[in-house]
């Protein structure tokens, strides 16, 4: 069985990672779609836009899918829930700060 220190440490290290993927996938492709909504250009980096979106939204499914298979109690090991912050898991109780 995990220590109380063990699983504070494994949910931070998944916390922590999780937002970076997340920002990683999510953040420069809005800022293409952002491009896309206020020009009338149809390229960008000799990509085109209809390509782009196609791109986005693979993208948003490999989060959700990462989502899925790591965001989990590091004690149960089960669904987190959402919310990037949680205090404790919903499912054992055990307290993650």
């Amino acid at each position: 069985m995990k220590t109380q220190d063990q699983i504070k440490y494994e949910y931070k290290r998944v916390s922590v990672y999780g937002k970076i993927v997340a920002g990683a996938i999510f953040l420069p492709l809005l800022c293409v779609l952002v491009f896309f909504t206020n020009t009338d250009a149809k390229f960008l980096l000799g990509i085109a836009e209809n390509t782009w979106i196609i791109v986005y939204f693979l993208s948003m499914g490999i989060l959700i899918s990462m989502i899925k298979i790591y965001w989990k109690c590091p004690g149960c090991l089960r669904s987190l829930g959402s919310g990037w912050n949680q205090i404790s898991c919903k499912k054992c109780g055990i307290e993650f700060k």
